[in-house]
C-alpha cells in the first residue's frame, strides 16, 4: 500500500515541480513552524463518529492525505487539486480487492486507536 502511495507521490512531484529548494526547504528557510500531517490526521479521525457507515473510509482518507502530504510536502497539500488527488489515489487503491480489505482494516484500526479501542 505504501509503495503505491510513494509511486503516486513521485508522479505528482514530476507533474508539479516545486520552486528551487522545494516546499520543505522554503518553509524551513522562512523559519515557519511546520504542522505535522499525522497529528492533523489523528485529530480528524478522532472527530469521526464510529457509528457512521463510512467511518472506516473517512479514517483511511485522513491517513492517506497525511501520507501524501508527508511525501509531497505541505505546499502540495495546499494545492486546490490535492483533495482530488487524495480521492483518485484512494479510489484506485480501493479498486483492488486485496487493497480494499487492507484499507478497511486500516480504517478500523485508526478508529479504534482514536476512540480508545472502543
Amino acid at each position: 500500500m505504501l509503495a503505491q502511495l510513494r509511486q503516486t507521490a513521485q508522479e505528482w512531484r514530476r507533474q508539479h515541480p516545486s520552486p528551487a529548494g522545494g516546499a520543505a526547504a522554503g518553509t524551513a528557510a522562512r523559519g515557519e513552524k511546520r504542522r505535522d500531517p499525522m497529528q492533523l490526521a489523528v485529530r480528524q479521525v478522532a472527530q469521526i463518529d464510529p457509528e457512521d457507515p463510512d467511518a472506516r473510509s473517512k479514517a483511511f482518507r485522513a491517513y492517506l492525505a497525511a501520507v501524501l502530504t508527508q511525501e509531497l510536502g505541505a505546499r502540495a497539500a495546499q494545492d486546490p487539486g490535492f483533495a482530488g488527488l487524495v480521492d483518485r489515489v484512494g479510489d484506485t487503491m480501493a479498486s483492488d480487492p486485496q487493497l480494499k480489505d487492507a484499507i478497511d482494516r486500516a480504517g478500523e484500526l485508526l478508529l479504534k486507536s482514536a476512540h480508545g479501542g472502543a
